[in-house]
């Protein structure tokens, strides 16, 4: 098995007038130092910041929050595998073998780091949001007595 995470794996960065730099499109997407891999991009904005969150909560997250968040994961994968996969089969994007965990995690045309970020940013939205209807001025005036979401038109009771 070969290992796609080595430096000695990904190409140097060109320099000045050399023939590599005529014309590539992937000119911009070379190493120079410190790559950032994608599990890193996942850990440090997504992971990171959920887990900060999820302090702030202090465990205040009821059965049906949880439900929701399942339901909202399941649809991020059903609704996102099909579309994802065939832009990567059809190359208007591509993952590079240094930036992720190496062809024993793809599934389809993606590797693994792509439905992690489908589980990591659904979760991380859906706890943003339990967190941002625990401020004061962004509540519901209050639970036990909603309104409509409109005025009743005139003529209907």
């Amino acid at each position: 098995m070969v290992s796609h995470s080595r430096e000695s794996d990904v190409p140097a960065p060109p320099t000045g007038n050399s023939p590599r730099n005529n014309n590539r499109i992937t000119d911009h997407c070379t190493l120079t130092t410190n790559p950032m891999t994608y599990s890193l991009f996942l850990l440090l904005f997504l992971c990171l910041p959920t887990v900060a969150l999820l302090l702030v909560l202090r465990g205040r997250i009821a059965r049906h929050h949880a439900i929701g968040l399942g339901l909202v994961n399941l649809l991020a994968f059903v609704y996102t595998t099909p579309w994802d996969n065939f832009a990567a089969y059809k190359k208007l994007w591509t993952f590079a073998p240094a930036f992720v965990w190496g062809k024993p995690f793809w599934f389809g045309y993606l590797p693994l780091e792509e439905y992690l970020f489908y589980f990591a940013e659904a979760i991380f939205v859906c706890v943003t949001m339990l967190v941002l209807a625990k401020v004061r001025f962004l509540a519901p005036e209050s639970p036990l007595s909603p309104q409509p979401p409109f005025p009743p038109r005139k003529g209907r009771k």
